[in-house]
């Protein structure tokens, strides 16, 4: 069964329909269509998508939510339903929303990407369905920005802010050099990291030949991204079940096209660390990482994996390095610009649902005393 509802912002009509997902080489063509006439980050690209519905567990059913603006396709997005809540390309489950997705939205075509997600809230909460809330996990604080301006012109949808984190990122075709944008003190540290790692051998990144050797590179970065967190104390999504086989799974997929890259640093033979980044547009995204730490101090894996990488994809014609969502000293120094990451709810706002129907019933009963 499709729901359909339409949604009429002051100039532009939309509708929308939310359709049960039936397979993933069903939607594949009509998703890659969309995303062809997008600025999608890769977390909407298909490579994300496609792989995330391949190792869903069966049990949980997501819809695809299509808005057309007359009969074209102008947004699309996965909704998944979870004690009469709906969630975005996610589920409100934790082990399976571990994966963390950043940069989150509705696949749009460029330009109505906020105005597009603000009918989708409206049709999702009000229309046949009427979730309860729609969660946005990880969305850009400059589109929550214009989300929020929107008006309906009819039944109002609040939009709250649950939590936020800073992200970083570092322009690639800045005017001046990268190194003369950091600051002394991160110089220092990595040309003297730089200095004690060549007493080892040659420091340099490298890529893996074949998949064989990609999943030596991805097995080995898990193994020192888990003794990390095990140091910590703490726990790491990306070592969640789900999380390994999503990941695995769109390794396996995207190694051949260079959707990802798997990037080993080295100094000699002695290992450094790795780097799982994805790859769209122009953009670096640093999914995630994994370094061998030295008893000194003066080693700084981190900060000389990323100066390479840095590097590396500026020569090679890439706009972005985004090092994510996550406050972190590290970033903070690397960076050249910051933005905010905001984890969004939506939900009906009854109150003036309900002001506007007493005015309107006013206004009627006022227009037919003035009639009579």
């Amino acid at each position: 069964m499709i729901n359909v509802i339409d949604v009429g912002l002051h100039k532009s009509p939309y509708r929308c329909e939310l359709q049960p997902f039936q397979s993933v080489s069903a939607l594949e063509a009509v998703w890659n269509d969309l995303e062809s006439s997008s600025t999608t980050s890769f977390f909407q690209s298909w490579a994300w998508i496609s792989s995330w519905l391949s190792v869903l567990p069966q049990a949980i059913k997501p819809s695809v939510l299509m808005v057309f603006d007359g009969a074209e396709l102008v947004g699309m997005g996965l909704v998944t339903s979870n004690k009469g809540c709906a969630y975005l390309n996610e589920t409100g489950i934790e082990g399976i929303d571990a994966v963390c997705i950043e940069h989150n939205m509705l696949l749009a075509q460029k330009g109505v990407e906020s105005e597009v997600l603000v009918c989708a809230a409206h049709f999702l909460l009000y229309g046949n369905h009427q979730y309860a809330k729609l969660y946005v996990s990880g969305i850009s604080q400059n589109v929550a920005r214009l989300v929020r301006d929107f008006d309906l012109g009819g039944e109002r949808v609040q939009v709250d802010i649950l939590s936020q984190a800073p992200f970083y990122t570092i322009d690639l075709v800045a005017a001046v050099p990268y190194e003369s944008q950091l600051s002394r003190n991160t110089r220092y540290q990595i040309k003297r990291s730089l200095r004690k790692y060549s007493s080892f051998g040659e420091v340099k990144l490298s890529f893996p030949q074949d998949i064989a050797e990609a999943e030596i590179f991805f097995k080995r970065m898990t193994v020192l991204h888990r003794q990390y967190w095990d140091r910590k104390g703490q726990d790491s999504g990306f070592l969640s079940e789900f999380s390994q086989r999503f990941h695995w799974d769109m390794v396996t997929k995207q190694y051949d096209t260079g959707g990802i890259n798997l990037v080993r640093v080295m100094a000699g033979e002695h290992e450094i660390g790795y780097l799982y980044l994805l790859l769209k547009g122009g953009v670096v995204s640093v999914y995630q990482t994994g370094f061998h730490y030295e008893a000194s101090g003066q080693f700084k894996p981190g900060l000389v994996s990323h100066y390479l990488a840095v590097l590396y994809y500026q020569n090679a014609g890439y706009k972005v390095y985004d090092l994510l969502a996550g406050k972190s000293q590290y970033k903070n120094s690397l960076s050249t610009d910051q933005g905010e990451m905001v984890w969004l709810v939506f939900s009906p706002n009854h109150l003036w649902s309900g002001f506007r129907r007493r005015v309107a019933a006013i206004l009627a009963w006022v227009r037919l005393r003035v009639a009579a």
